[in-house]
Order: structure tokens, then sequence, then C-alpha cells
């Protein structure tokens, strides 16, 4: 800060050099001695900048010393940029965490150079400003994404000798003047987020529980991550709202997992709300959001620290799918015949053996960019699952339901039961077969599919009979989805009726029924008490990888045959995965 001798010397120098009036001089001088009066009502002492605060060993010297140089330039860049919404997202091993804990940890700062935090950000005097750190679950929000932050100010010489924190708490950092750093999960309706929260860090965002028909949404479709969003940033614009630089920052942290995950959503909503994006060596922004996608080359130094070579400079071409071409390594990126229309990237060659292996999780996991397949359970599977529909084209077998020869997609059962195939022939009649009801009302299709196992076969290229895996065959006889009405719900019973309908006049020896959790109580006990063998089965959530991974390697093994059903094969295209649950996409 300049001294009042060293701020009228500057003046005359600007007045020198680009030949100011006095009175412009004066207006100047005027300004800034108001603006030194208005900060020393307000601060205790003058708040250093961000350079300053990530280089000065006083505060995060230590810590960012062996960073990466594009890493620290992208942080000072947003807090100088003021930005109010931060999206760190692109490859792993970018920096993303770490980065938002030096952002928050800067606020932090800031909010302890004030005479009354709570006074300056026009909130009562009594009140309790919060800074969170959340994640999916409250355990990760703990274990995970506050011990990182907790570790990171534990080692800063000025917080722990300026700005204290009670030790005596470990649920929360609590300083003085009545300001906190917490952890909750990260949810909507969390009664912890009803305090004054200024800001925080929301990590893991693109892994968050999306589910249908919760009941945390009241039977409607529940988006952790899209939900808990836009209810903290809502908060947030209710309480700091203000003219004047307030620390208020909400970092969305996460890896790319597709083009329908959080990141993506937001990405595709900043472009409609706001039209052609802005470029930054750094990142992206419109307004008040900054977003941020580095590739692992795009952060990293070509040349390590120890003087070894990282990259060479040696590239090669990209092509990301568009869903009707896969992503692949092509020769030439001026030819029109191997880009096919897709975006084509450079990358270091020394990454070109896992874009070979496995071209969706590189893009992903290093090159920070989703493809229209990225993520997709089944993208790799679909060659094989078009071949589980070979004894259905060869007319080996005869679905179940078909209108004038034509394979039936989807019914409205307002419109009666669907009609059954006139070639349909039920195959080895004494064979029990075995039923799987999706159950919905009216926001959503339902689901039945039929199928049976026919004998074991073998799986596998073997030299030897006597060496091969055998495993059952499974013929599906019917995968038909059920419309709601236009006006209305589903009606139950005729589902039911369909069921003793198939089992009593078109001889399907239906004896085993599954449903799933929704609205299925009451259906199992009415379908048991017509002498059918009822269980529940769950393939959502926790359930569904095991599940669906069960599924995948059963069609790549060549053992299941299914009739043609667009809806069910559009479903196989768009499930995705982070890993942990396969679902549907976040739309």
């Amino acid at each position: 800060m300049l001294s009042n001798k060293e701020l009228v010397s500057a003046l005359q120098e600007l007045k020198a050099r680009y030949n100011y009036s006095d009175e412009i001089i004066a207006s100047l001088e005027r300004d800034i001695l108001e603006g030194r009066k208005n900060e020393l009502l307000n601060f205790k002492y003058t708040p250093v900048d961000i350079e300053t605060f990530l280089t000065d060993f006083y505060f995060l010297g230590n810590e960012i010393k062996d960073s990466w140089p594009i890493a620290v330039d992208s942080v000072i860049e947003i807090v100088n940029g003021k930005y109010k919404e931060v999206i760190l997202t692109g490859a792993t091993g970018v920096s993303k965490n770490t980065r938002a804990n030096w952002i928050q940890a800067y606020n932090l700062y800031y909010l302890s150079c004030l005479k009354n935090p709570a006074t300056y950000c026009n909130l009562l005097d009594s009140s309790k400003i919060v800074m969170y750190m959340m994640n999916r679950t409250d355990a990760t929000s703990k274990e995970v994404t506050f011990e990182k932050f907790k570790n990171l100010i534990e080692k800063v010489p000025y917080f722990k000798q300026e700005f204290p924190w009670q030790k005596d708490r470990t649920s929360a950092l609590v300083f003085p003047n009545k300001i906190e750093v917490g952890y909750t999960v990260a949810s909507p309706t969390n009664e912890a987020l009803g305090q004054d929260f200024i800001g925080g860090n929301l990590d893991e965002m693109n892994f968050m529980e999306v589910t249908s028909n919760s009941k945390k949404a009241d039977g409607n479709r529940y988006d952790q991550a899209k939900d808990t969003y836009n209810s903290l940033t809502a908060r947030i614009k209710g309480r700091f709202l203000s003219d004047k630089y307030i620390p208020s920052t909400l970092c969305v942290v996460t890896s790319r997992l597709s083009d329908s995950d959080f990141t993506s959503w937001r990405i595709k909503q900043l472009e409609l709300e706001q039209g052609e994006l802005i470029n930054h060596r750094h990142g992206f922004s419109k307004n008040s959001t900054f977003v941020s996608d580095f590739a692992q080359w795009e952060i990293r130094p070509s040349i390590n620290k120890d003087g070894s070579v990282r990259y060479s400079g040696k590239k090669f071409f990209f092509a990301i799918s568009d869903g009707k071409n896969p992503s692949e390594i092509i020769e030439d990126k001026n030819n029109p015949n191997a880009v096919k229309n897709r975006e084509i990237i450079e990358v270091p060659i020394e990454y070109e053996k896992d874009f070979i292996n496995d071209p969706e999780k590189a893009l992903s996991d290093i090159g920070g960019k989703v493809s229209k397949v990225t993520g997709r359970f089944f993208s790799s599977y679909m060659s094989q699952l078009y071949k589980s529909l070979d004894d259905y084209n060869s007319k080996k077998y005869e679905p179940i339901f078909a209108e004038y020869n034509e394979k039936i997609d989807l019914w409205d059962l307002d419109l009666g039961l669907p009609p059954i195939n006139s070639k349909y022939f039920p195959l080895n009649p004494f064979v029990p077969r075995f039923v799987h009801i999706d159950l919905a009302l009216s926001g959503d299709n339902a689901g039945i599919s039929i199928g049976y196992t026919l004998h074991d076969i073998p799986v596998g290229n073997f030299r030897n009979t006597y060496d091969a895996e055998r495993k059952p065959k499974i013929v599906y006889e019917a995968v038909l989805g059920i419309v709601p009405p236009k006006e209305g719900r589903i009606n139950f019973e005729m589902i039911r009726r369909l069921l003793y309908f198939l089992k009593e006049s078109v001889g399907v020896n239906i004896q085993y029924i599954s449903l799933d959790g929704f609205n299925s109580a009451d259906m199992m006990q009415l379908l048991e008490a017509n002498l059918f063998k009822v269980n529940y089965i769950s393939v959502s959530g926790k359930y569904s990888l095991s599940a669906y991974e069960a599924l995948r390697t059963a069609i790549g093994e060549g053992v299941i045959s299914l009739p043609l059903n667009h809806v069910m094969i559009r479903e196989f295209k768009e499930l995705i995965s982070d890993k942990r649950k396969v679902d549907h996409p976040v739309m």
C-alpha cells in the first residue's frame, strides 16, 4: 500500500505521462482516499492479493512451491475475476481439489481480515458465516473433502498464528468472528445449509445419486447434484448479492463422466443462457461463472523439475465419437473420410497406448473430454448385442407379440391386450417361463420381459470339448414397453390380465414373476394369490452394477437371444456407469 507521499508522487507521474488536467488528478486522489477510508472502516488490515497469498511462505508458499505453474495461474485468474461459481472438471490428476481448496483458503483469509465479517456481508451482527465441504455422502464429505481442506489450513502459518481455530472441535474448523468451515452431505434439503452459507466445495458432482420415483423427491426424479446445486446457488444469491466484493465462491469439483453428467448439463445451460463462450487460457467464463476443464497435457509441463522429458512434442490425431462413428486414432486430420465430421484433438504420443487400449476411458481420464458414448456401460458390447438378435432375425424364434407380423416395441393397455404374433408357438412348452415387470404409473413406461433357459451351451473357443465351459442359453420371447395413457395412469390390473391371458390362452408356461420395488407389494400379493411364484428383485442403485455386469457378460458370451425392440436398444445405448452403479443419463 502506497504512503500518502508516494501516492502524490505517483499521481504527478500520471499527470506528466498522459497530460492529465489538475481536475482529473484531484478527482483520482479523492477517489483513492475515499476508498482507503472505507477500507479502514471495514478491515483490520488490508488483504494481500491472491498472487502474494499463493506464493508467500507465510500463506500458501510452502504448499504451492512444487505445483504446476498453470494450476497456480488459473487460481489467480479465478480469484482476480471475482467469479462466484467455479466448475473444476476435465481430466483426472489436474489439481481440481487442490485448486478449489486454494480458492476457499483465500476466501477464508479475506474474511479474517475484516473487522466484522457479518456486517460487511450485510448480515445481522450476530450471524455466523459458514463455509461447507460437501460430497455425495456424509462419510466422504468428512473423510475426503473436509479433511483435505483441513490438512491444508493446518499447514498455513497465517492461520496458526493470526487466525487460529478451536482445536477442541473435530467436526468443524471454528474461527474467531463467528466464521466456520464444516462438512455436510450434498442435499437440497439439508437443514445445515439453511445457515448463512457463503460458499464451499461440492465434490464428485458427476458421481452423485440419480433416482427415478425417489422418496426424496415425493416420487419424482431425484438428481442429487442438480437439485443441490440449484438450491445452494439460490441461497448464496439470496444472502450475499452485493456490488462490493464478498468472498463467496461455490466450487464444483468433478472428473468427466459422460456427455449427460452434471458438468455437461451445466455447461450446456451456460451456452443456452449466454450464447458463445469466451475462451481463456485457463478455461472459459461467462459473467460470474468460470469453467476449467484441462487435459493432463495442458496443465502438466513438458519438462519435469528434474530435467527429464515428460512430453517429447510428438503428437497423434484422435477423433472423438459422434455417436455414429467410434472414438479412434486417425492418421490424417485433413482427410474427410477419416474425420467423418468428428471433433479432432492432438494428443502427446506418450499417451498413444492408453488411447489404443481404451479410447473412451483415455479420452475422459487423460483428455478431460467426453464423447457421445463416453461412460456408456454397453458401448463396447453393442456389436455383441446386435448379434443376440440373430436368432430372431433368422426366424429361429418368433416373438410373442406382433401386430400384422410387425414386432411391437410399446403398447397402450387402454387399447386392450397387445396382439399375439400369428407365427408364435411356445417352443419347449414344459420349460418354466420367467417374467420380470418394471412398474410405472404415469411418468414413465412400464416394462415386461419374458424368457426361459433352454439348455447349456459351450462358451469360448476350445480345442477339446471337455475343456469347454458350459453356460445356460437364455431365450427372451418378449420385451415390451407399456406406455401410460395420455390422460391417466397405467392400469396394473391390465398387466395382470395380460399375464393370465398368456398363460391360460396362449400357452406360455409362466411360473416365476419378479418385480422391482415401485408400487409392487400389492401387485405381488395378487399374483401370488393366482399361484405364481413371485419375488422382489431390484436392479437400481447399489444393486445395479453387479446385475448389469452379469447381463453384459452374458451378451458378450453370446448366450442370450433377444427379439428386436428399438426402445430396448436405445436404453442399452444410453445406460451410463460411474463405477458404482448403472443408471439412465441425467436429462
